[in-house]
């Protein structure tokens, strides 16, 4: 009875130790701040919108948070076809990390575009025989540091497919009910050839559609675009906006390093506490843009003023423990 009398009580403790937080927006804004230096001249400025207006920089920030979920669409779509074809069930991917992006301009005329700073983890699972043995067996690959490179033309923007590379660091685990797991291609195998570490010419391709699709939400376009796609940046009124107008040539000649991040990080906290943090903060993006004599730099940022709601589990809703 004392026995039964502890469990019970431990688990009333144990609800009640629990406690998950909900952010829940009050109020917030979007910010971009631009400043640079040019010649022996330099500007600043500060530019807001409420983040219910649906204002201009509400689109650019629903556009920069789709572009992470688009990349992960598409890497997962690969998978899925491609594991389909082997026989293997996709079980689900998820691409983390923050991206970053780079335009180099070439002395050749072309322009090399590199994006860094994403990892992927993706799942599959077999079922069936080989070699007369009954598998059932799930493979976990990693693919860390993930570095795309591509090539651009500078006449009509197309990107040769031989000119796209994909490496990344693979490993690879599979957990099975045999110790046959090595007769498994590993999942990085199918988006990968491990032994070149270039994409082969299936995922060349996807990776072509990928980055045409996701350019086309960013800064870097080379047609008549591209001016109205950095003034959401560097506003047209401004010494910097009127610099980038009269000065494209310079522009597409210059180095950029773009940061993509997700804003204001909305998730839930686990845990006991209450966290004490009411202002939540973060970058969709941050543009730096340099050449000889020329200094840019736009960023788009979000503020968030939050108060935080309880949940006995985000994880498991029904869930039921007493508010602490």
């Amino acid at each position: 009875m004392k026995k039964l009398f502890a469990f019970a009580l431990g688990v009333l403790l144990a609800g009640a130790a629990h406690a998950d937080w909900v952010p829940r927006i009050q109020s917030g804004k979007y910010m971009t701040t631009f400043s640079g230096a040019i010649g022996s001249w330099s500007d600043s400025g500060t530019y807001s919108e409420d983040r219910f207006a649906n204002g201009p920089l509400s689109a650019l920030a629903g556009e920069m948070r789709a572009v992470p979920t688009t990349l992960q669409y598409r890497i997962n779509s690969i998978l899925q076809q491609e594991a389909t074809a082997k026989g293997f069930t996709f079980l689900g991917g998820t691409l983390r990390g923050d991206l970053t992006m780079q335009v180099l301009p070439q002395s050749n005329g072309t322009v090399l575009l590199r994006l860094s700073g994403l990892s992927y983890d993706g799942y599959t699972r077999y079922t069936g025989s080989k070699y007369g043995i009954t598998l059932e067996c799930t493979n976990h690959a990693s693919l860390a540091n993930i570095v795309i490179t591509a090539q651009y033309g500078t006449v009509d923007g197309s990107m040769p497919t031989d000119k796209i590379g994909l490496t990344a660091n693979t490993s690879s685990s599979t957990d099975c009910d045999s110790n046959l797991s090595w007769i498994l291609p590993i999942l990085g195998d199918i988006l990968l050839n491990v032994g070149e570490g270039y994409a082969d010419r299936y995922v060349v391709d996807k990776i072509k559609e990928t980055f045409t699709q996701v350019n086309s939400r960013l800064l870097f376009g080379r047609d008549e675009n591209f001016v109205a796609r950095l003034n959401r940046l560097f506003p047209i009124n401004t010494k910097i906006g009127q610099y980038i107008n009269n000065n494209l040539w310079q522009i597409n000649n210059s180095h950029m390093t773009l940061q993509l991040g997700r804003g204001a990080n909305l998730g839930p906290v686990y845990g006991t506490g209450e966290p004490h943090n009411y202002q939540l903060t973060g970058d969709f993006i941050n543009l730096t843009i340099s050449a000889p004599g020329l200094w840019l730099n736009g960023r788009l940022h979000e503020e968030v003023d939050v108060f935080w709601e309880w949940k006995c589990s985000v994880r498991e809703p029904s869930r039921v423990c007493p508010q602490p």
